[in-house]
């Protein structure tokens, strides 16, 4: 597979439209890819049900080959070689800033794979993902990429240690510093300390200086904005926020959005087109991705009419 340069990529994400069903949609991945779905469908039902463990594989649209043993992300990459389509729209056609990119929370490597199509020629990119589990994952699909650096450490309001659930390769998307309440993870849950650290911290030791940070972390985010000061009052990172939880996380998911305005951030949600839209804040979040952008950068991501 050839290269794609951003323009052939926002042509072929764009292009896959009537196709997007098949990002989570199993009757149109039957339907498209028959043979394919049932291979897929049988290793998902493997890795689910039985003591064995085998890779799902998939190679993204600009030529990464990824695997994981769960469905969360692989899927999407699977069928059309991209996910969360809408970002992936956003950030190709609008993000082009010097400076290092962090993907905190990044579980097996679906963003920090897309990073490298965006990121500047000398910026780094770090993947954050504390369990060790799912770092073994990460590891093996971009550790290796040039520009990418792959850190066994989670970002907190502390140096220290904390505990983290760990629910193994079948469900690490769900690892967190709370226990799942969802029935099927019910004692799956492996307790284990990692090692922590502040975002100011890390990025003063080492030199950092993020453009753009995507913060994915099952319910922390608040703690790590909330000693980010320095990374948000200076660098002024574009930010991808993840919010969800309903009504178990709103705390976080307020607080979160209460420390960026205080550092005069604007909010947005993403259209199909991978357009910003002004988002309007919620009391309680199912799953949303937002665009979060300092006031002093929104017109050079949102064009006046």
């Amino acid at each position: 597979m050839f290269a794609m340069n951003r323009a052939e990529l926002i042509a072929t994400i764009w292009n896959a439209t009537p196709d997007i069903d098949m990002a989570i949609g199993r009757n149109a991945r039957f339907k498209k890819h028959p043979l394919k779905a049932l291979y897929f469908y049988t290793l998902v039902a493997l890795n689910r049900f039985t003591p064995l463990l085998l890779p799902i594989k998939a190679r993204t649209l600009w030529g990464h080959r990824l695997f994981a043993y769960e469905t969360s992300a692989i899927g999407s990459m699977s069928f059309l070689g991209f996910y969360d389509r809408e970002i992936t729209l956003f950030l190709l056609k609008h993000f082009n800033e010097p400076g290092d990119i962090l993907d905190v929370g990044a579980n097996i490597g679906v963003y920090t794979s897309l990073f490298t199509q965006i990121a500047h020629q000398d910026a780094k990119i770090i993947a954050f993902e504390p369990t060790p589990s799912t770092y073994s994952v990460l590891f093996k699909n971009v550790g290796t990429l040039p520009q990418v650096e792959t850190k066994q450490l989670a970002l907190s309001d502390h140096a220290g240690t904390i505990t983290f659930f760990d629910y193994g390769l079948r469900h690490g998307v769900f690892n967190s510093t709370t226990d799942q309440p969802l029935d099927f993870l019910h004692g799956q849950g492996k307790k284990i300390d990692v090692p922590t650290t502040t975002l100011d911290s890390w990025c003063m030791e080492n030199n950092i200086h993020p453009s753009l940070l995507k913060l994915d972390t099952e319910g922390t985010e608040a703690s790590i904005l909330a000693h980010s000061s320095q990374v948000l009052s200076a660098d002024k990172p574009v930010i991808l926020l993840e919010v969800g939880g309903g009504d178990a996380w709103s705390k976080n998911n307020n607080d979160s959005l209460d420390i960026l305005t205080s550092y005069q951030y604007q909010f947005f949600t993403v259209s199909d087109a991978g357009e910003l839209v002004v988002h309007a804040r919620q009391a309680s979040y199912q799953y949303t991705n937002l665009v979060c952008i300092p006031a002093s950068k929104v017109s050079l991501y949102v064009q006046s009419t």
